[in-house]
Formats: structure tokens, C-alpha cells, sequence
């Protein structure tokens, strides 16, 4: 893919979302793995989080390991939102981000209800790295 088509809705959501990464190639079972997990985040920050408010942010990076390339750090951190409040129960997304992604990757997912914006640290080995590829968004 090297296009990713936006609804005409959702344009200005997502020019506050700062991507910064090496082009990588995901096998299948990554990249359904990550839709599902962004989904949940971005659902999140939509509703409750940095995307819930006109001034908020995500900053999403992501970078392999020098030593092992198919092992990748993803980050997720939610910038200029609302205070956050930890949940008091963890609900099937939480559980989504944090059991099965993490097995599915053979990584970890840590979620940091940080009071100034939700941080997820996704690792794991997932990918490959590819020389860079424009992947314009639009």
C-alpha cells in the first residue's frame, strides 16, 4: 500500500496525528494485529482522549532494533487532551491491547494512563525493514 485514502470527515483528525517511522513491510498477522489496536486507540482518543478536543494531538513512532530488524518499538502518545483518569476496570480493549496483541507479536504492550495524555508502547517482532517509501496520506 502506498496511499491510504481518508474520508473527507475525518481529514482534519487526521492531520493532528504526527507519524514518524521507517517504511516497513507486516506480515498479515501484524498488520491486522496493529489495525485492531490503532482502531481501539484512536476510538479512544476520539471519544475520551487528545482527539476528543480541537487543540489535542497523537504523536505514533515507531523504530527497529539496529541489532534484530524484525523487532519494532511502536509509540502512541496522546498530546494537549483532556486530564486523564486510569480506568477502574479494564474493558475488552484494554484487554484487546494488552494480552492478545502482545501474544499475537510474541512482544509487550504497556499502557501508561499518564494524567497528560494516554502513552502505549507496542513491541515486538513483526516486520522487516524496507527502504523508504513515500506513503502520502490524502
Amino acid at each position: 500500500v502506498t496511499t491510504v485514502r481518508v474520508p473527507a470527515a475525518l481529514q482534519g483528525v487526521v492531520r493532528r496525528i504526527d507519524m514518524n517511522g521507517p517504511s516497513a513491510y507486516l506480515t498479515s498477522k501484524a498488520g491486522l494485529s496493529l489495525a485492531m489496536a490503532f482502531h481501539e486507540l484512536g476510538t479512544n482518543a476520539l471519544k475520551y482522549g487528545s482527539l476528543s478536543v480541537p487543540d489535542g494531538r497523537v504523536s505514533l513512532a515507531w523504530a527497529f532494533d539496529p541489532a534484530d530488524p524484525q523487532q519494532i518499538e511502536i509509540r502512541w502518545v496522546e498530546i494537549g487532551g483532556p486530564d486523564v483518569v486510569a480506568p477502574t476496570r479494564r474493558g475488552f480493549g484494554s484487554r484487546l491491547l494488552e494480552r492478545a496483541l502482545a501474544s499475537e507479536l510474541s512482544g509487550r504492550v504497556v499502557i501508561d494512563y499518564d494524567p497528560t495524555g494516554v502513552r502505549c508502547i507496542i513491541t515486538g517482532r513483526m516486520v522487516e525493514a524496507v527502504p523508504s517509501l513515500n506513503m502520502p496520506l490524502g
